[in-house]
């Protein structure tokens, strides 16, 4: 293992006297042409290198909880919801799961769900 972010503003880090690698921002050390650049600037200079060599490109990747987010913004709270003019807000009973949402819902683009 070696180092290749030296943290700012302390002496050299010693990898013997280390526990865990040091994750924060600092100065890329033993990275060949990226020595000396802050570890966020080298991130990209290092993906333009590699997208310049054919090796590697940036990507995106989208987890789980973007679905989950995603899903809200239509339906609301993730449990169905019934507010009820005599018993006021409880949710839909068991034996009428699943919800059917609505076919022809207004996407209005003006915030809250439709």
């Amino acid at each position: 293992m070696r180092i290749v972010i030296q943290e700012p503003n302390t002496k050299n880090l010693e990898l013997n006297l280390m526990t865990e690698a040091y994750e924060g921002d600092g100065i890329q050390v033993n990275s060949g042409e990226f020595n000396g650049l802050n570890n966020q600037q080298a991130k990209i200079e290092i993906v333009e290198w590699m997208e310049q060599k054919g090796i590697g490109k940036i990507q995106t990747h989208f987890r789980l909880r973007d679905w989950l987010i995603s899903r809200q913004r239509y339906w609301g709270t993730p449990i169905p919801i019934v507010y009820c003019s005599c018993c006021g807000i409880v949710p839909v009973p068991y034996k009428d799961l699943p919800v059917e949402l609505p076919h022809d819902a207004p996407f209005t683009g003006e915030g809250g769900s439709p």
